[in-house]
């Protein structure tokens, strides 16, 4: 019989569950694969072996602290039937709850999880100056991530993830740039902020379409808002981060009438911008 995972404690860091006899190490069998997809871009690697092949694949939408996270193969099964689970990824920050995530299917993989909008680094007070994108010092720290419920325990052996983190920002920094932004002026600015986002976003999750709920359908989808100047609402675009058949969100229709504080650049000045964030249905 496999002996069972340790309950993960609040202290708990990712490499200290890595070192644990009963925790599955998966090492990595391919080097990172960079996509520039039209809407996405997209980091992955295999790991585990032939016969179990398992696959990390972090994505974004936009330049953002955040990313979205999938994480598929053969041992994920056991996290698809739980409400909640642990993950950790920096070696100096102590592991996270995560209670709402994706299920879906990758084909030839398997079943998969996808955590949206996971962030590293502290959160930033409103109105601090950022650069957009992921934090690469911050980024130095992280070496695997770790996954963990109370039977299992998971650690994908990533080695440092500065440079990999590094391509994705190059990658989003392109879809500026196709989106007619200034990547340069967004290396120090203040992002745009929704004055309702509580409404706005309690609107959008009560529009969960009656076709994709009767199949309960779930899906994780971010979308990216072009901000002008004088705060006004330019242009929208909704993306899937996992397959569906039916459902498609209306967040694009309601943030068309949305109201916004502008963003700023590093003068303080107003300044064309976006905006990027996430939205999870999960059907109960």
């Amino acid at each position: 019989m496999a002996a069972l995972a340790s309950p993960v404690a609040a202290e708990d860091f990712p490499n200290t569950l890595a070192e644990r006899d009963a925790t599955t190490r998966l090492d990595p069998t391919s080097a990172w694969n960079l996509e520039y997809g039209e809407s996405r871009c997209r980091l992955a690697r295999w790991f585990g072996d032939e016969s179990e092949p398992h696959l990390l694949v972090f994505e974004q939408s936009a330049p953002r602290r955040r990313f979205d996270l999938t994480i598929a193969g053969p041992l994920l099964t056991r996290f698809q039937r739980v409400d909640a689970f642990q993950i950790g990824m920096e070696r100096d920050e102590a592991m996270d709850e995560v209670g709402r995530f994706g299920r879906s299917e990758m084909d030839g993989v398997g079943r998969a999880i996808v955590i949206g909008g996971h962030n590293i680094g502290p959160d930033l007070e409103r109105g601090t100056l950022r650069a957009a994108g992921i934090d690469l010092d911050e980024a130095r720290s992280i070496d695997r991530v770790v996954i963990s419920e109370r039977r299992i325990t998971l650690s994908f052996e990533t080695g440092n993830m500065r440079v990999p983190f590094e391509a994705l920002n190059t990658c989003t920094s392109e879809m500026l740039r196709r989106w007619g932004l200034d990547p340069e002026q967004h290396q120090s600015y203040v992002p745009p902020r929704l004055l309702d986002s509580g409404e706005v976003r309690r609107r959008i999750e009560a529009r969960y379409p009656d076709n994709a709920l009767a199949r309960r359908e779930e899906a994780l989808v971010a979308f990216t808002v072009i901000v002008e100047a004088d705060g006004s609402v330019s242009g929208c675009m909704a993306d899937n981060a996992t397959p569906t058949e039916t459902l498609q969100s209306p967040a694009c229709e309601e943030m068309a009438t949305a109201r916004f504080e502008p963003a700023r650049d590093a003068d303080g000045e107003p300044m064309r911008s976006y905006i990027t964030t996430n939205i999870t249905y999960v059907a109960h």
